[in-house]
Parts: C-alpha cells; sequence; structure tokens
C-alpha cells in the first residue's frame, strides 16, 4: 500500500508557523521571565484574536473560537505540538 502525505497537516502548520512569525515580528519578542516559551507578550494572543469567553458572547467576536487553535505562545510550543 502506497502511503500518501499529509498534505492538509503540512499546510496546517506552515500557517501556524506563518502566524507565529508575524506576531513576533510586529510584537516582538518578551523577554524569558514573561514568556517563557520564547515568543510574544501574552496580551498579544489576545490581539490576534486568542478565545476569550466574553469576546465570543457578550461581543459576538464568534471568530474567536476558530482563530485560536492557530495562535502558539511561543516557539517552543509550536515545536511541541
Amino acid at each position: 500500500v502506497k502511503q500518501s502525505y499529509g498534505y492538509f497537516s503540512i499546510l496546517i502548520s506552515v500557517i501556524q508557523i506563518f502566524v507565529l512569525a508575524g506576531m513576533v515580528t510586529m510584537c516582538g519578542v518578551a523577554p524569558l521571565n514573561v514568556n517563557p516559551m520564547v515568543g510574544p507578550y501574552p496580551d498579544s494572543l489576545s490581539l490576534w484574536g486568542a478565545k476569550n469567553a466574553y469576546g465570543i458572547l457578550v461581543r459576538y467576536e464568534w471568530w474567536r473560537a476558530l482563530s485560536g487553535a492557530m495562535l502558539h505562545v511561543g516557539v517552543v510550543h509550536l515545536f511541541c505540538n
């Protein structure tokens, strides 16, 4: 049986890498005592659409339920997943 590549999984991984690179480029890298995962400041996650129950239910920002899956706290978090 010929095994095929998981093109969809590779595409999702590439998108996540570009999203993290964009977050780091726009928001900067936080010091290790703030974010030990080597990534942006924690506040930038909310700006980029992290899951937030108040935002989803009260502000009707339904896209937060989906966009949070593309966000990672840092390089360590991304590569461990």
